[in-house]
């Protein structure tokens, strides 16, 4: 009989579902987050995922394709996705692949002949001299785009913020002042 947490259930923490669909709306596998903060979550892994069942398209496509063409934003996450989608001032599709090292050159098919935002993290380098993970993989991208006919733009999440997720969690703090 489980008599703790870990015993139930492996990564006890990681208790937000995240299901990741393809353009049919078919899950195609399931990703989990741990939602403490990463001084509580120590060396755990922020995500976890069902084994050999990477995401096969980006988050939030379905809804990319219901409806007329917008202006399309790339960013890092489902959590991201939601993020932006409350902080965005317009009509804008979004969608995030599950983080920059996941970025392939088929990906910018989503982005042909639009205007697109590729709003990549905003991380820090890992060495001097050295570009970020975000910006590295946001100019990777904005080639891949462009060669689609894309019109691309850099937008990084608002200072002080890492990411959407992060600049939505610091504005609704400044709402409940």
């Amino acid at each position: 009989m489980a008599t703790t947490p870990d015993e139930l259930l492996a990564w006890p923490w990681h208790q937000l579902v995240i299901p990741w669909r393809d353009e049919h709306g078919r899950i195609t596998t399931i990703q989990r987050r741990d939602i403490r903060r990463d001084e509580a979550r120590g060396d755990r892994p922020k995500y976890v995922g069902t084994r050999g069942r990477p995401p096969g398209a980006p988050y939030g496509v379905v809804d990319r394709l219901a409806g007329p063409p917008r202006p399309l934003l790339y960013v890092e996450g489902a959590v991201d996705v939601l993020a932006a989608r409350v902080l965005a001032r317009g009509p804008v599709d979004v969608l995030g692949i599950p983080g920059v090292g996941t970025w392939e050159e088929k990906l910018a098919v989503y982005g042909e002949g639009r205007r697109v935002l590729v709003g990549f993290d905003r991380d820090e380098a890992k060495r001097p001299g050295e570009l970020p993970a975000g910006e590295a993989t946001a100019r990777l991208a904005a080639v891949a785009l462009s060669a689609r006919g894309a019109s691309v733009e850099r937008v990084l999440p608002p200072r002080g913020a890492k990411d959407w997720g992060a600049a939505l969690e610091a504005q609704l703090a400044k709402r409940r002042r």
